[in-house]
């Protein structure tokens, strides 16, 4: 199998980051890249954004934070980015894909308006004590239509000679819950992901 990730440091530190903010709900963000023949390239992770629901096993995303977020990378890419996928953390757990999260893999290849064959998903596992957390692990899963599974493939941390990533305070400007500003698309799918 030739699948690979490559995911650059930048975005690897937004997630690392992200994953340090929570002990024991899970949290989590969208990935934004591109396909190059059959490996992925990660340039840009967010974090949870506005309207994001956290609990011990499961996490969601607010669709209204995901649209604002896809536009405002499309935008500062100037289209050379899109929307790849999703991570999420599993506090106290491994870094393997539960059902509910395949599911979701297979909703997002699915959607027609997303247009997004292979799904991305990253999940960080993490572990910690009363005053802290670290990340144990962060495996990326690729969706595999013709075997209906999410499979584990290698993920190799790089340094982008050019990203076009947006400021974190400009990501999610004029979104608030399940409301954007004019213009923003509030329709993309940021289904569940769980434990």
């Amino acid at each position: 199998m030739g699948d690979a990730v490559f995911l650059d440091a930048g975005a690897h530190a937004v997630i690392e980051r992200e994953a340090l903010k929570r002990r024991v709900r899970e949290t989590g963000g969208s990935l934004f890249g591109w396909e190059a023949d059959d490996d992925v390239v990660v340039a840009c992770a967010t974090g949870p954004g506005p309207g994001a629901e956290h609990h011990p096993r499961s996490f969601r995303l607010a669709p209204a934070a995901v649209a604002a977020a896809m536009a405002r990378v499309l935008e500062v890419s100037e289209g050379r980015y899109g929307y790849i996928g999703s991570w999420h953390t599993h506090p106290f757990g491994t870094a393997r894909p539960s059902s509910v999260d395949s599911g979701t893999a297979k909703a997002m290849a699915r959607q027609e308006d997303l247009v997004l064959p292979r799904p991305l998903l990253f999940i960080v596992s993490t572990t910690g004590t009363k005053r802290s957390v670290q990340v144990r692990e962060l495996a990326a899963w690729l969706w595999m239509a013709s075997q209906e599974k999410l499979a584990k493939v290698p993920v190799d941390v790089i340094e982008l000679s050019e990203r076009y990533c947006p400021a974190a305070e400009l990501l999610y400007a004029g979104c608030r819950n399940e409301t954007c500003a004019a213009g923003d698309r509030c329709s993309h799918f940021a289904g569940p992901v769980a434990t």
